[in-house]
């Protein structure tokens, strides 16, 4: 292509983008994808994007332009891929590839959003089509840098309703690989030993209104804890099984005023 005239080269260039549109195959030729990196690095990067988030599986070509790309490239598909979801249009683009598009600030915004789907209807009352976008950004989040999402939680729960901040250990939980429902693929991670005493910290005082409490919120920090060996874990563990007990006690004596209720009929 670099000895073809000016002319010549730039149909070839754009011949070549095309092919990597649409091709299939997992690999091309590693020649061809320097050459059209030379002249046309930030169209070549946007393709990349384009087959990471959209093609059933991301062809190795792509993975390693990506592998290569700025961070700016990255965050600018990761902004073309969140318009398309906030207009509610076309299909939801792959959520691990969206997922290591974003950078801190973009991972802050997917657990507000997904906290804010939360929020807006009981899920008996969501249409098939809000309960996967729920569901997709549950995955994006289960892929994301755990750092990045350790950092929102944190942001997040120190203002955070009791339901809420169930909600935002569960996917940290999640994203540790704790729970059943994380998407496979995802590279392992957890806290640090530091950082976890923090959100013990941070969410331990907070304070469950409902009349009988499960203790959620207490029972996940304790099974990051013991998930992580923590030195404290076994005496957080025993508050925990000691905070499940009372509930069952609570419930069981609610129970035994309704059944002493005389029958309305």
């Amino acid at each position: 292509i670099a000895l073809l005239p000016d002319r010549a080269a730039s149909h070839s260039v754009d011949a070549t983008l095309k092919y990597l549109q649409s091709t299939d195959a997992p690999q091309v030729e590693p020649r061809l994808i320097e050459i059209v990196r030379s002249a046309a690095p930030q169209r070549l990067q946007e393709v990349a994007c384009e087959r990471a988030l959209h093609a059933p599986h991301v062809p190795e070509w792509a993975t390693e332009v990506l592998g290569n790309a700025s961070s700016d490239g990255t965050s600018e598909a990761f902004e073309r891929a969140w318009s398309a979801l906030e207009s509610d249009s076309g299909t939801l683009p792959s959520a691990a590839a969206l997922a290591t598009f974003a950078d801190r600030s973009q991972v802050a915004r997917v657990v507000a959003r997904y906290l804010e789907s939360l929020r807006r209807l009981p899920g008996a009352a969501k249409s098939t089509a809000a309960l996967d976008r729920e569901m997709w950004l549950r995955r994006v989040l289960s892929h994301v840098n755990g750092d990045d999402l350790l950092e929102a939680v944190a942001t997040l729960g120190a203002d955070a309703s009791y339901e809420d901040s169930g909600e935002l250990l569960r996917l940290l939980s999640t994203r540790m690989a704790l729970e059943g429902d994380r998407s496979d693929g995802a590279d392992r991670w957890a806290p640090t030993p530091e950082a976890m005493r923090r959100l013990i910290e941070l969410f331990g005082g907070k304070v469950e209104s409902a009349p009988i409490r499960q203790d959620a919120v207490f029972v996940s920090l304790s099974s990051m804890a013991c998930a992580m060996e923590l030195p404290e874990a076994p005496d957080l563990f025993v508050e925990a099984f000691r905070r499940q007990l009372d509930g069952w006690a609570t419930y069981e004596a609610a129970m035994q005023i309704w059944r002493r209720k005389p029958d309305p009929h």
